[in-house]
């Protein structure tokens, strides 16, 4: 018994040696023998792409935007340039910041970022929760990655919980209802073209005012030939950019969540808290 347990107890040792040489052997001479962990901090991984795409007028400074830092690109539409060598371009002025945004979609569609921030141009606004430099250096990306989509706003006014109603107009309005019934009857128009098999929502609401961010997935929900589509029709269509972009602004969160309903719930002190490290 005494001569057994000897010879197993060098058996052991003499396959745990082989095997620890096999390694050893293994990760010098052949490297696809290698294991590779996701996680590894050894490993090179992919680089994050971000982008700001600012739809701005000629007259408006958009040198805040290149201050940022952090790895967010500057994309800066001048919305009134007519040079056609210039780097970033619309097909026409039309539908305020709408264009611009739709135009950046269909142009990268293919070569998205992994994130993007839609915003007007301007740093400064009523309707922003701080100035965009400290919204975007400090929005949280986690909370974009679980949401998808982010609007850079959490007050409710002047847009939520129920400010259009296309079918039946009688509102719940909380701020000046500007065009309001001109956008709801816009969106009717425009509502089987953009979203062919959807049924109406009685009720839209969202927050306001077109500035966002949004992650390539998100975007790539929808087809690009579906912003083609919308991008032809401010292209075509007589309203006023007041109501065109209006139209669209009204939409965007349901172009991107498929809620026509969606807004943050939440306290606006707990949504910044949520949303941004402020």
């Amino acid at each position: 018994m005494i001569i057994l347990r000897h010879a197993s107890q060098k058996y052991t040792v003499f396959i745990t040696t082989t095997i620890f040489l096999i390694l050893i052997f293994s990760r010098s001479h052949f490297l696809p023998l290698q294991f590779h962990l996701p996680n590894s901090k050894t490993e090179k991984q992919p680089a994050i792409s971000k982008v700001i795409v600012a739809a701005a007028r000629a007259t408006e400074d958009v040198s805040w935007m290149s201050k940022i830092g952090d790895g967010w690109e500057p994309y800066a539409y001048n919305v009134d340039n007519t040079d056609p060598t210039a780097p970033l371009q619309i097909p026409k002025n039309k539908g305020h910041e709408a264009m611009v945004y739709l135009s950046f979609i269909i142009d990268r569609y293919d070569s998205l970022p992994n994130y993007t921030i839609f915003v007007q141009g301007h740093e400064k606004a009523w309707h922003q929760e701080d100035d965009l430099m400290p919204l975007i250096r400090n929005l949280r990306l986690p909370a974009l990655d679980a949401a998808g989509y982010v609007p850079l706003r959490c007050d409710w006014y002047p847009s939520c919980p129920a400010e259009i109603k296309p079918i039946t107009h009688d509102a719940v309005v909380w701020g000046p209802g500007v065009h309001r019934q001109d956008a709801e009857d816009g969106i009717v128009e425009v509502w089987p073209r953009f979203f062919p098999g959807v049924e109406l929502p009685e009720t839209i609401a969202g927050h306001c005012c077109a500035q966002f961010a949004v992650t390539a997935g998100r975007i790539r929900s929808g087809e690009r030939e579906t912003y083609v589509k919308m991008r032809e029709w401010l292209l075509e269509t007589a309203l006023l950019d007041d109501v065109s972009g209006r139209v669209l602004e009204k939409l965007w969160a349901f172009i991107f969540t498929e809620e026509a309903v969606q807004y943050l719930s939440v306290a606006a002190v707990l949504c910044l808290r949520i949303l941004w490290e402020l």
